[in-house]
């Protein structure tokens, strides 16, 4: 009988330890998921301005090319 009881009270320890370790997975998993997704945003926010100054850069480009080829062309 005493063996049951000490089987019981070992499994219920188990379990708690299982409750405890499911939930810090979960708590884990969620700031990772949170941080990761901050860190994607911020990558999308860097791509965006990356885009913005290459875009700005190819009119400039364009601009001048322009304006070179009116100077040949009246040459």
């Amino acid at each position: 009988m005493d063996d049951q009881k000490e089987e019981i009270e070992n499994l219920r320890k188990q379990v708690k330890s299982l409750k405890n370790s499911l939930m810090l997975t979960q708590i884990s998993t969620i700031v990772f998921t949170i941080i990761f997704g901050c860190q994607c945003l911020r990558l999308i926010q860097n791509y965006h301005y990356l885009l913005q100054q290459v875009s700005m850069c190819l009119e400039s480009v364009n601009t001048v090319y322009s304006a070179l080829r009116q100077f040949l062309l009246t040459i």
